[in-house]
């Protein structure tokens, strides 16, 4: 028998502690992180009981009774960490109708990529699948596996070896604000006319909150910020999550260089992740964009996103 609680402050105890020894979790699904857009995001997130043990949660907001695991997140679903197939399949069951005697009529899902897995983790996916549920987004993420062999093009190669002979130095920072008000923001709004998904006011309370999980590496040349990227850091993947570079301030091979030492500096991990190259639910791909990712060794991985209507 399944007990379903809605999730509650007084619960945050319990549920950071399942997420970190979770097969699937990361720290995005820990409460400091979920919770520092709480003003935008109704939280409606679950946690799952069976005979009085905590054996699932669902992180999870609600709007317009539709839910979404997480809409505040870049990925989502049933976090866990020993499960059978069956027992999957019984949960999504049993959070339908949690859900559907609260008024909730769709149920939203962006998988966690597997790169972000400890174990082989695809119950929830199968369970979705099995009820019917519409696989309406698929993108492509590039990652590197560590497992393998470091190979970079000779194109790389040939870039890096030219920057080299710069001056570009590459550190690693504290300061997000001013990464974020002299490039960041500038080269978004230059390049795409968005603004990043975090503010930096945002950002830097993040990484006050988990310093070793967010880092800044910056490039600059006489003392001048070229560009850099801000990696989240989990268990045992490393993802580039923000990039950029002045376009002013461009140097030939700065960003090859950039990327060439970190991708070293974290061989020590299982994955290193670019994210995604694609727009339009999947079905746009940036060509150039991915070639760039692949000429260091990456390789494709699929982020899928699911609904279901209930």
């Amino acid at each position: 028998m399944l007990n379903l609680i809605r999730y509650q402050a007084d619960l945050r105890p319990i549920w950071d502690a399942f997420v970190r020894n979770s097969c699937n979790g990361t720290f995005l699904f820990e409460r400091d992180f979920m919770d520092y857009h709480a003003d935008r995001f109704q939280d409606f997130s679950v946690l799952i009981f069976k005979k009085n043990q905590l054996i699932a949660v669902f992180p999870a907001t609600v709007s317009q009774n539709k839910i979404s695991s997480h809409a505040g997140l870049s990925y989502g679903g049933l976090i866990y960490d020993k499960m059978s197939q069956q027992t999957s399949n019984d949960i999504l069951e049993a959070l339908i109708s949690f859900y559907e005697s609260a008024g909730i009529s769709e149920i939203s899902c962006k998988l966690i990529p597997e790169i972000y897995n400890q174990k082989p983790a695809n119950h929830w996916e199968y369970s979705l699948f099995q009820k019917g549920a519409q696989l309406y987004r698929n993108d492509a993420l590039s990652a590197i596996d560590y497992s393998f062999p470091i190979a970079f093009s000779d194109l790389r190669n040939r870039h890096l070896k030219a920057a080299a002979q710069s001056d570009v130095q590459i550190s690693n920072k504290t300061d997000l604000s001013t990464f974020w008000n002299e490039v960041l923001i500038p080269v978004l709004q230059q390049r795409h006319g968005i603004e990043p998904v975090h503010t930096a006011a945002e950002i830097t309370l993040l990484q006050q909150r988990f310093p070793e999980n967010i880092i800044l590496y910056t490039m600059s040349l006489n003392q001048q910020l070229l560009g850099g990227t801000v990696l989240f850091v989990t268990r045992q993947t490393v993802h580039a999550q923000y990039i950029a570079m002045r376009k002013d301030r461009e140097i030939k091979g700065a960003f090859d260089r950039l990327f060439a030492q970190i991708i070293l500096e974290f061989k020590d991990k299982k994955f290193f992740s670019f994210g995604i190259s694609t727009e339009r639910d999947g079905m746009y791909l940036n060509s150039g964009l991915i070639a760039w990712k692949e000429s260091f060794g990456a390789q494709t991985y699929c982020q899928r996103f699911y609904r279901l209507t209930i």
